[in-house]
């Protein structure tokens, strides 16, 4: 909504006019029409954001007098909660391990904490994505894949 009608000036930053543009405007008292069309789309805005808010993240918006203002409270609440789910994600799927599991049970672990770090706006580069598949994996298991890859195989079928 916010894309569709162009608003998103409003929230990714401060947009302000100068209420009069000159100083005979502010003595009697005359708008800037811009800062009135600007005004009227912003509070427009705010008042359709706050309609969209559980009371619980309303609570936490109060004293939001602008778009960006309202914006911004919620992008600090979200930023403060996702920063520890996000080590605690990393942290856990580091841990994971293919201790007594299928391979594809392994993998698909390992992807699913991908995915949610994908979610929250982290994604897990290639680089790091294997280093956790490989870092659960046994040393055994890495060497006959490693073996296997590079021998195509056939060095298993001769025993």
């Amino acid at each position: 909504m916010i894309k569709l009608h162009k608003l998103q000036q409003f929230v990714v930053n401060s947009v302000v006019s100068p209420r009069y543009l000159t100083e005979y405007d502010c003595i009697v008292d005359r708008i800037n029409p811009k800062y009135e069309t600007l005004e009227v789309q912003d509070q427009s805005l705010l008042v359709w954001l706050q309609s969209t808010l559980s009371k619980f993240m309303l609570s936490r918006v109060l004293g939001s007098n602008h778009s960006y203002q309202l914006w911004d409270k919620i992008h600090e609440y979200f930023s403060l909660h996702t920063k520890p789910r996000v080590r605690q994600l990393c942290i856990v799927m580091c841990a994971v391990t293919l201790n007594g599991k299928s391979i594809d049970e392994y993998l698909c672990k390992i992807k699913g904490y991908v995915d949610e770090l994908a979610s929250v706006g982290v994604p897990v580069h290639h680089e790091e994505y294997v280093d956790a598949l490989l870092e659960g994996l046994t040393y055994d298991y890495v060497m006959e894949a490693c073996l296997r890859s590079f021998y195509g195989g056939w060095i298993f079928e001769l025993q």
